[in-house]
């Protein structure tokens, strides 16, 4: 029976963030029915103990955004060369094949951009290669905690994509400010009025995982020198990924529950898990939002002075 892949993107994640994550998921998710795949920087030897007790592969990645960004003559430097693959891309005539082309953009752009951004081509390549999984959950590593198998409700055949409690296209927030200052007036006007959805966690197939993220990755090199992964994926899932293909899930109704703008009094707190109207509910994204469901989850899994992870 195929396995299902849980993929996630940690560089420079606090060891105790990602191992609350890899302990949470491997309580409801085991080694042989699910994948835990991290992508990494090197970060010590107590990440890779980490992995090796849990059953999580590591795959490593490099990134020279943070190392560049200090340096002005690099910054142009990169910007050069950028410019030029992405003038390439678009005209490939002169060039080669489009295919080529896009692929030595691509190529070129892969290590400059942000870790929010690079995740989607790394993620790309893996299920590429790994080509036998049945569903596949993209989330962040520093702030999630499993409380069941975020699997077994779910259509394989669809995209689920997981809303903000409160965050509206329009009002005043952050993911206005993203749309404003990343997309182009007509999208941003398409959005308005719509509830945010958070890239941080995606499920789906690994077929129209990939297909997400080929849509993701052609807006992240049109926009690659501004950009934060939001504002694309929001632009995606209203406007450009097939109605009978995504289900959008309301927050409070869904496998994921993402907590920023929300209280404890949202939700039923019971000794070992959060619940909402007595269900638990399997993904828990933000916890750290809300103090009385952080130390919840502190006290669940505890950081590594308390497990003695040397």
């Amino acid at each position: 029976m195929p396995k299902d892949l849980i993929l996630s993107y940690a560089t420079d994640v606090q060891f105790d963030d990602l191992r609350r994550l890899i302990v949470s998921a491997r309580r409801f998710c085991p080694p042989d029915q699910v994948d835990i795949v991290v992508i990494i920087n090197p970060l010590g030897d107590r990440f890779a103990e980490l992995a090796d007790e849990y059953s999580v592969q590591l795959f490593p990645c490099t990134t020279v955004w943070k190392q560049i960004r200090p340096y002005k003559p690099l910054r142009l430097f990169y910007r050069l060369v950028l410019g030029a693959a992405t003038f390439m891309d678009k005209y490939p005539g002169p060039f080669g094949s489009k295919e080529v082309c896009r692929l030595v953009h691509r190529a070129l752009a892969l290590p400059w951009l942000h870790a929010s951004c690079q995740r989607y081509l790394i993620g790309q390549d893996l299920l590429q290669v790994r080509s036998t999984y049945r569903m596949v959950f993209l989330t962040d590593a520093r702030d999630v905690v499993l409380q069941a198998n975020p699997f077994e409700s779910l259509d394989e055949k669809k995209l689920h994509v997981f809303l903000h409690q409160h965050e509206i296209y329009g009002d005043h927030n952050i993911d206005t400010d993203w749309i404003n200052e990343f997309l182009d007036p007509s999208t941003v006007s398409r959005l308005m009025g719509k509830a945010a959805s958070c890239c941080g966690t995606t499920i789906g197939g690994r077929e129209i995982i990939l297909k997400y993220m080929e849509k993701m990755i052609a807006l992240i090199l049109k926009y690659q020198f501004k950009l934060v992964d939001q504002a694309p994926h929001n632009e995606i899932i209203y406007l450009d990924f097939p109605r009978d293909e995504i289900v959008i899930h309301e927050n409070t109704e869904g496998v994921v529950l993402t907590l920023a703008g929300m209280t404890s009094a949202d939700v039923e707190l019971t000794e070992n898990d959060v619940r909402l109207q007595g269900r638990v509910v399997p993904v828990v994204h933000m916890y750290d939002r809300v103090k009385e469901i952080n130390e919840l989850f502190c006290r669940l899994y505890p950081g590594s002075s308390s497990v003695n992870v040397s």
